[in-house]
């Protein structure tokens, strides 16, 4: 007999072997169920067809490149992927005809999860695709969902000068010309409040290993199954540096209604992304510094910090607190908001209440933002140490600008320089030039193709943010 003879009767014996355990039946629903210390094979290309039936895993399974063909119409809990472990399977065909295939464990794939009929619920598990899985042909009617909420996709993947890449095929293209290596891609269906709103049911959070000047460009895809009743007009991209706590907007957004699309240039850093209308946003904080001024031979801390596409604002509280484990929050101040805006403002505040220590001391300074329902957002923390001192730390000529303009910067020992950027009226980083610690600096950009208006020069120390209003004429 030939050995491949041989082959395919083992894969008959095998596929012989796992439809009669699927054909066990317990009050009309089918088990497929390996018991723990079992092992079962799926030896080259086999192809197991589950109609009706749980999958119910305890033992050892190896996938090899079989296929798993989900068909019938049982309901989720009919019909589903259960095990203590974990399942990996390298290939599932998808054809339901009613209700939702659903996990009640972790699921990795290796190879394709293809969407002919039905919906994966993830059910707040994991589906891993790893370095090699992708989804094919999801769509509005046959994808991925997590009714439950708390699960999530995640891809692994090499990303060097990307090109519209979308790693797994889960709905995002990415475009840089920077190499990132290992990157880690989690896709959730979870809403997120961004102060005056929600999100739609989808968020991407992106972790490349080289996370710094990559000037990238993201573009976001949804369905209308995910809008979650947010009206879709006038979507913009929000990103979270702590897992949604606060947000910030990711610059001026193209959005595409027809193709269900949102799309952001310039982007340096990636972290938590997600889309909502900018009303759904209160404002967009555009920076936030503390420094040591002069008032009547007093020495207080100036505070100052601009925002833009202020939306029902009412104020902003000024809270301090000392940079140390266990210290609370004191709010020290208010000022009145704007209300509502589409430009760029600027508020400052003076904390002349600090308390005398003969010891240098760190605090630490940020601003809630109120709106007028009551939510509320924060800015960014920053830090200003009594033994600091500083001098005014950027000079910039000519402004108004026309072609060129000239930035110099003085900064004080221990208060390094780390990047200086350009920003337009809309939040966007249109350059940016990263520093290695400098104490003093001198920077020559070209404004050569910019549109006219107001611009933010920002410069990111260790202690915190300076920026200056620039007017750009041609």
């Amino acid at each position: 007999m030939s050995i491949k003879k041989i082959k395919d009767m083992h894969r008959q014996i095998i596929g012989i072997c796992m439809a009669l355990l699927a054909c066990s039946s317990l009050q009309s629903q089918a088990h497929l169920k390996a018991e723990n210390g079992s092992f079962i094979r799926a030896d080259g290309q086999v192809k197991l067809v589950l109609e009706d039936t749980r999958w119910e895993q305890e033992g050892t399974f190896i996938p090899d490149q079989s296929t798993v063909r989900v068909v019938g119409d049982a309901l989720p809990a009919d019909c589903a992927f259960a095990s203590t472990t974990g399942i990996t399977l390298y290939q599932i065909d998808l054809k339901k005809n009613t209700h939702n295939l659903q996990l009640e464990t972790p699921l990795n794939i290796t190879g394709k999860l293809n969407f002919f009929q039905g919906n994966l619920d993830l059910n707040g598990y994991l589906l891993d695709l790893g370095t090699t899985g992708f989804l094919i042909d999801e769509t509005e009617i046959h994808r991925v969902l997590d009714q439950t909420g708390g699960g999530a996709i995640h891809v692994t993947s090499t990303i060097n000068s990307p090109n519209q890449l979308n790693p797994g095929n889960i709905g995002l293209a990415l475009s840089s010309s920077a190499n990132w290596g290992v990157t880690t891609l989690i896709r959730r269906h979870d809403p997120y409040n961004l102060g005056g709103g929600n999100s739609i049911l989808r968020s991407f959070e992106i972790n490349p290993t080289n996370n710094s000047g990559l000037n990238a460009t993201l573009r976001f895809d949804y369905f209308d199954a995910e809008l979650n009743g947010v009206p879709e007009s006038g979507f913009q991209l929000f990103h979270s540096t702590n897992n949604g706590l606060n947000w910030a907007v990711g610059g001026i957004a193209t959005h595409n209604t027809t193709s269900n699309w949102v799309e952001v240039s310039g982007i340096n850093t990636f972290s938590l992304w997600t889309t909502a209308p900018l009303s759904s946003f209160p404002l967009t904080w555009l920076g936030f510094t503390a420094r040591w001024s002069q008032q009547s031979e007093q020495r207080v801390a100036l505070l100052e910090w601009q925002t833009a596409h202020e939306q029902a604002t009412d104020y902003f509280q000024i809270m301090r607190k000392e940079d140390q484990t266990g210290a609370i929050w004191q709010v020290v101040g208010e000022t009145a908001a704007a209300g509502f805006s589409s430009g760029i403002l600027s508020y400052d505040f003076v904390d002349a209440q600090i308390p005398q220590n003969p010891e240098p001391v760190t605090y630490q300074y940020r601003i809630r933002q109120v709106d007028l329902d009551g939510q509320f957002s924060f800015s960014q923390t920053v830090l200003l140490t009594t033994e600091a001192q500083y001098a005014d730390q950027l000079s910039i000529w000519p402004n108004p600008a026309n072609e060129v303009i000239n930035i110099a910067g003085t900064i004080t020992r221990g208060n390094e320089a780390l990047s200086l950027s350009l920003i337009d009226s809309g939040g966007r980083k249109i350059r940016n030039t990263r520093f290695s610690g400098e104490t003093q600096f001198v920077q020559e950009w070209s404004l050569a193709g910019l549109s006219e208006g107001l611009y933010q020069i920002v410069l990111e120390t260790r202690n915190g943010l300076t920026s200056r209003r620039i007017q750009i004429h041609h």
